[in-house]
C-alpha cells in the first residue's frame, strides 16, 4: 500500500502574495518509476517533469525527477474580498488584493 505524506514545508513571500508549498510522497515502485501517482482529487497520474494545475483550485502541481509531487498555492485570503481566477495558471490565478489593502 502506498503511503502519502502531505506536509507544509515552506511559507515565503512572493510579491504581495504569501504562497504555500507542500510535498506529497508518492509510490516509487520500479514498475512505474517514470510517473508520480496521487489519490488526491484533481491530480491523478503525472509523468516526471510534468507541471499542471490542480482541478478547481489555484494550485500548481509538479512531478519531480525524485518522484515527489510538489503542490504550490496561494495564501488563503478572505474570498469575500477577491476570488481566484481559475482561468489562469498559477500564480496569475491568485487573488491580487487582500481585504483592506490599498
Amino acid at each position: 500500500m502506498r503511503s502519502l505524506t502531505f506536509t507544509i514545508i515552506v511559507i515565503s513571500i512572493f510579491g504581495r502574495i504569501y504562497p504555500w508549498t507542500a510535498i506529497e510522497q508518492t509510490d516509487n515502485a520500479q514498475s512505474h518509476k517514470e510517473y508520480c501517482y496521487s489519490n488526491i482529487k484533481g491530480v491523478g497520474d503525472m509523468k516526471k517533469g510534468e507541471v499542471k494545475m490542480k482541478f478547481g483550485e489555484c494550485v500548481k502541481v509538479e512531478c519531480t525527477e525524485g518522484g515527489l509531487m510538489v503542490h504550490t498555492g496561494c495564501d488563503p485570503v478572505n474570498t469575500d474580498c477577491k476570488t481566484p481566477d481559475l482561468t489562469k495558471f498559477y500564480p496569475d490565478c491568485c487573488p491580487e488584493k487582500l481585504c483592506g489593502a490599498q
